[in-house]
This record gives structure tokens, sequence and C-alpha cells, in this order.
């Protein structure tokens, strides 16, 4: 099984002419996961993180066994991943994103990870056999983590967080 990410602009129809996986339509850069079948390559599920603004895909993993794919990147000024969505902060350039989702791209976990001015990006996702979720990224001024907030020592620094095992 493979797993594809990347920006579209206009539309995303992976299995042509409105097959069951549908069409997303983008007005600006949206991101997207497509799933491909082990056995065909052909598109068996897909995922579109849209909103107004750009939406970037910068890191795509899966789990060993397949049934766990995330997705990391940023957005500005808005990312809507379809049971969830957030805007950046005010003054922002842009904030980071991660997404957890089944071997269907059905969204188990979204978070944005927001702060101040200055831009956040997840750079980096992994996914590890017990099902625990990793993020890494870059901040700038601020960012507003899960064990709360944290002030930049200079340029950019780098955040890393690691959730409790997914269902």
């Amino acid at each position: 099984t493979a797993v594809l990410s990347g920006t579209f602009h206009g539309t995303l129809d992976p299995d042509g002419d409105g097959g069951p996986l549908g069409a997303c339509t983008a007005t600006d850069g949206d991101a997207f996961l497509v799933r491909l079948d082990a056995a065909d390559q052909l598109p068996e599920s897909m995922l579109c993180v849209g909103g107004v603004g750009d939406q970037y895909p910068r890191s795509v993993a899966t789990s060993r066994d397949g049934e766990l794919v995330a997705l990391g990147g940023d957005f500005s000024p808005e990312a809507d991943w379809g049971v969830g969505s957030a805007t950046t902060s005010i003054g922002a350039d842009a904030d980071a994103f991660a997404i957890a989702t089944d071997d269907e791209l059905s969204v188990s976990l979204g978070e944005a990870f927001d702060g101040g001015t200055g831009t956040r990006s997840a750079r980096g996702v992994d996914v590890q056999n017990g099902r625990r979720l990793l993020v890494a990224g870059t901040f700038a001024d601020a960012i507003l983590l899960p064990d709360g907030p944290h002030e930049s020592a200079g340029a950019a620094d780098v955040f890393i967080v690691v959730y409790d095992p997914l269902p």
C-alpha cells in the first residue's frame, strides 16, 4: 500500500470521472492524501485538507501494518480536515497542523499548533508500531503545544510532540 500527498489547485479526482472517491475542489492550494491499493495501485481512499488560503503537506507516514496514516504540514489562514478546522493566529505567517487517520483515511486526530506571530510548520510525522503519533517541526516567535505555550529562543526553534497511542 502506498500513500501519496501533495498540494493541488482546481479539481482533484484520482479515480476519474467522479468515481466512488468523488472529487475535491480547491480555490487555493489544498493538501491531499490518496491511498493506493497494494495489488493494482489504483486509488482506494482520499482525504482533502481545504479551507481559505493554502495548506501545504510537508510529511506523510504510515504504520508498519498500514492501519494508521499521518500527515503534517502548515497552512495560512485556514485548514479544514472535514471533522475539524483551524485558523492561523493573528499576525502569523503560517501555523502547523498534524492529522492522523485510519486506513480508510477517516480522521481520528486533527491538531493545529498556533501561538503568535511568525511561522510554525510540522516538518515530519511518524507512526510507531504502538500507534503513537510523533510530530516534529519548527517555529519562530512562539507555539502552543499540548503541554502549554513555548517561546522561541532565537530565529527558529524545533518542537517534538509525542501522542499517546491512538485508537
